[in-house]
């Protein structure tokens, strides 16, 4: 893996970045379902986080971009630059016996094809579960390989008591506490916005 650069950073996306997201997205999966989806979440307003990994942007006075701590979050604005990366966070809603309780469901997250195997990728999902964490949100499921995600600190989510309601190997759905105590007998299945179900 190449070293990362340092005049990547993340943020928030902005409005105008609609755009850029949606090429960054068909471009990485080389289809229009993951951009289609994304458009989607953010037309039902059912969008928590969506960041964007930056190259080359500038501060307002002319400088390098730099990042903050461990969340890789621009540390100040940033001008100018290319967006190649998105990563996304929605609402996904865990029934249990004592009610439904909210966590994120994260995905799709994308790098240009260009960009890829830089660590961007990682450095945009670390930074955005940091971000989270400090927001004190519950914790974070998503679809993937685990070798990939456990260093990200994901576990198998039925160790946690959680299983998808759609059917799929239990390797393969993971999740990660992001407050201490926060998934302690939250157990239950777990539903992701219905848009997903429209892919």
């Amino acid at each position: 893996m190449s070293i990362l650069s340092p005049s990547i950073c993340l943020r928030p996306e902005q409005p105008g970045d609609e755009g850029s997201i949606r090429q960054i997205n068909e471009s990485a999966f080389a289809d229009r379902t993951e951009a289609d989806l994304v458009q989607t979440l953010r037309d039902a307003g059912a969008i928590r986080l969506s960041a964007v990994a930056i190259l080359g942007g500038r501060t307002p006075d002319g400088g390098s971009v730099a990042t903050v701590g461990r969340t890789g979050m621009c540390s100040r604005e940033v001008i100018g630059g290319v967006l190649v990366g998105h990563a996304l966070f929605t609402p996904v809603t865990v029934t249990t016996d004592k009610g439904d309780i909210e966590l994120l469901g994260m995905g799709p997250v994308a790098v240009i094809p260009a960009k890829q195997h830089q660590g961007i990728g990682t450095m945009m999902i670390a930074g955005c579960l940091e971000h989270l964490r400090s927001l004190h949100n519950r914790g974070v499921v998503v679809v993937g390989e685990p070798g990939f995600y456990r260093r990200f600190g994901f576990i198998q989510a039925s160790r946690w008591g959680l299983r998808w309601e759609v059917e799929v190997p239990e390797e393969n759905f993971l999740a990660l506490q992001l407050t201490p105590g926060a998934l302690a007998g939250v157990s239950g299945a777990v539903r992701y916005r219905p848009e997903f179900t429209q892919i």
